[in-house]
């Protein structure tokens, strides 16, 4: 009845009679009259090209329709171009959305293509042609991280702009720090917060349209793009994840390997796992236990790295990009025999990337000089006095060094213990960076308060440059997605802090610095003890909105400093993305609670390595991991830190 509506007021050709019959092709598929559904879809289809052309959201809709009518009704070859136009289409459409939306409008926008592009790998899985394959991969290539690649392009861009873009950039990341002290207050304290979300999205899209350098930067390379850059001996491993589609929605959520060698004319897609057994794994309390290869069953080595095994015969460095939970697994800790005393590291030199995007262009710090800022040896404990003395010493960036541990009774008043061997940690660094002519700024104590870090970070914002290595041995923090937990729907203090239940994954992960656990017991933006001190905890958002264009190094000697939410192809949102868009080159961080004295001294022997026997970052991290399995091959005191790049 509306379709004839339609028809008789504006006509045959036109886009809301299109429209309409796409809607009863849709209802005609639901009710398994699959010829009628066709035939409206195939007329809407030829409507939507004629009036909207092919790059519209109705005619990719038109097409999206008909190709799942013809999967669901087993015509592959005909299902199959359609799939692979549909993909087409939807590239170009993020593409040009991603020129005038904010990333906040454009995680919304990629969401609105997740199933289609879940219909699209489960068709690879089950239909496996060279055709599919290079798609998905291509597709890997294009989605994974999309967004925070975009963030990081887009700093580097400006730095190279005219004064009025790098303006309309200063005026953006000062909303975000506005916004981010705006966060850090009690909800009923905060002002203009809406006001200011808005005035840095205009802000954003404002650069987005002027830096067209930034545009062409975005466009992702082809599977060949990356292939060509593989050497003999060398491979690249996507691993993807997906809702199933067979041919309509299953509940099981997929894993699968794109694997990618020299010589290949096509990749390989590699069928891996559903979700749950990875889950079961992972929620193993110990390491030992989630890493071991078991006769029977379940293990990391049956479900992920057996199954791709036969294809890297002869290889002995593998690229790869984690998706999913398993941003959560450190490969290299995965057993290869009953024994555990042959891991995954021992055989293979594996580099850990965001997206194997990254082997066409990678990102790199422009390293400009031989300094660095330490923090370790931190208190926590609420002793006003101490902290604002040691606020004034820092700005100076003086340390305090040699301060007795706290007392017993001290440590049963602080939530945050006293870690002795991050002062060791830190101590050991400064030493050694002096030997090799290294300026190390020190800050333990007091001294090492979120006042410190912000003044070297303003500092840097103001110069255009920042330190080459930034070293924080302290406690670190993140809180699952609320609305995924018991606590849903509680938005107040008393019991529960706000930095557990905000909504915001940057909010919800941080570090403490000193005196932190005064806000830590009352809930995040509680007030300080004296209106210019900070809380002492140092939120991912307050992290994202610095700048840290010459930073090669970050290491966060801290617990779980490399978890986050994960939010589809954007991976975590947490520390790791924080500091990448602050502009960091390498990260070393963690994925579990590491015992404070294991991580001292897979620290000292890392920077050993990188600064005595001068090998790359990569090397001398791989190497001080292989030197710590020697000592305990149990993967809790080796295997906790990953290096992300």
């Amino acid at each position: 009845e509306a379709r004839d509506i339609w028809a008789n007021t504006v006509g045959l050709n036109h886009q809301s009679y299109a429209k309409s019959l796409q809607y009863l092709a849709q209802l005609y598929t639901l009710k398994g009259e699959s010829g009628k559904a066709e035939a409206l879809f195939l007329q809407a289809k030829g409507i939507f090209e004629k009036t909207l052309g092919k790059d519209h959201p109705n005619y990719a809709a038109a097409v999206g329709g008909l190709s799942r009518l013809c999967r669901s009704t087993n015509r592959i070859a005909e299902a199959a171009p359609l799939f692979l136009e549909l993909n087409g289409i939807i590239r170009r459409l993020i593409e040009n959305s991603a020129s005038y939306f904010s990333e906040k409008e454009m995680l919304t926008y990629l969401q609105t293509y997740q199933e289609d592009l879940a219909r699209l790998h489960s068709f690879s899985q089950i239909n496996p042609t060279r055709e599919f394959i290079r798609g998905s991969f291509d597709i890997a290539l294009f989605y994974k991280g999309y967004l925070l690649e975009n963030a990081r392009h887009l700093a580097r861009f400006v730095a190279q702009a005219d004064s009025l873009t790098r303006d309309t950039f200063d005026r953006w990341q000062g909303c975000k720090r506005r916004l981010a002290n705006e966060y850090a207050k009690p909800i009923a304290e905060r002002g203009y917060v809406a006001a200011l979300e808005a005035e840095a999205e205009v802000y954003e899209k404002t650069l987005t349209r002027k830096l067209p350098a930034f545009g062409e930067a975005r466009r992702a390379p082809r599977w060949q793009n990356a292939r060509d850059r593989l050497r003999t001996g060398e491979a690249a491993v996507e691993f993807i994840h997906y809702r199933y589609y067979n041919p309509e929605e299953t509940d099981s959520v997929m894993y699968a390997a794109l694997v990618l060698l020299p010589e290949d004319t096509c990749p390989h897609f590699v069928p891996l796992c559903e979700q749950r057994p990875l889950d079961g794994l992972l929620r193993e309390k110990y390491p030992d236990k989630r890493y071991e290869r078991t006769r029977g069953g379940n293990s990391l080595y049956s479900l992920l790295w057996q199954p791709i095994e036969p294809l890297l015969a002869g290889v002995h460095t593998v690229y790869y990009a984690p998706g999913g939970v398993l941003h959560s697994v450190n490969l290299d800790a995965v057993m290869l025999n009953l024994r555990g005393d042959s891991t995954l590291i021992d055989k293979y030199k594996l580099v850990r990337l965001g997206s194997t995007r990254q082997l066409v262009a990678p990102f790199t710090a422009k390293i400009a000089g031989k300094d660095a800022v330490l923090f370790g040896g931190i208190r926590y404990e609420s002793d006003s006095t101490a902290i604002h003395r040691g606020n004034g010493a820092a700005t100076l960036g003086s340390s305090m060094d040699g301060l007795p541990e706290p007392s017993d009774s001290l440590r049963q008043i602080s939530v945050f213990p006293y870690l002795p061997y991050t002062l060791k940690q830190v101590e050991f660094i400064r030493q050694l960076m002096g030997q090799k002519k290294f300026t190390a700024r020190m800050f333990t104590g007091f001294s090492a308060s979120e006042e410190a870090f912000k003044h070297f970070a303003d500092s840097a914002s103001a110069s255009g440059s920042s330190a080459r290595v930034l070293h924080l041995a302290t406690h670190g923090y993140f809180f699952p997605d609320p609305k995924s937990s018991e606590r849903r729907g509680k938005r107040g203090f008393g019991n529960e802090p706000f930095f557990r239940i905000s909504e915001h994954p940057f909010l919800r992960s941080g570090l403490v610095l000193a005196g932190g656990s005064h806000a830590w017991s009352r809930g995040l933006g509680s007030k300080s003890f004296k209106a210019s001190v900070e809380d002492g905890i140092l939120t991912a958002y307050e992290i994202s909105a610095m700048s840290l264009p010459n930073t090669e190094l970050v290491v966060l000697s801290a617990c779980q400093t490399g978890l986050g939410d994960l939010s589809g192809n954007e991976g975590v949102y947490g520390l790791q993305r924080a500091f990448k868009i602050a502009g960091a080159q390498y990260l070393i961080m963690s994925l579990w609670k590491v015992p404070d004295e294991a991580t001292k001294d897979l620290m000292t022997a890392f920077y050993r390595n990188w600064l005595d026997k001068k090998t790359n970052i990569p090397a001398a991290f791989r190497d001080a991991q292989l030197e710590m399995k020697k000592r305990n091959k149990d993967p809790e005191t080796w295997a906790g830190f990953v290096l992300v790049q």
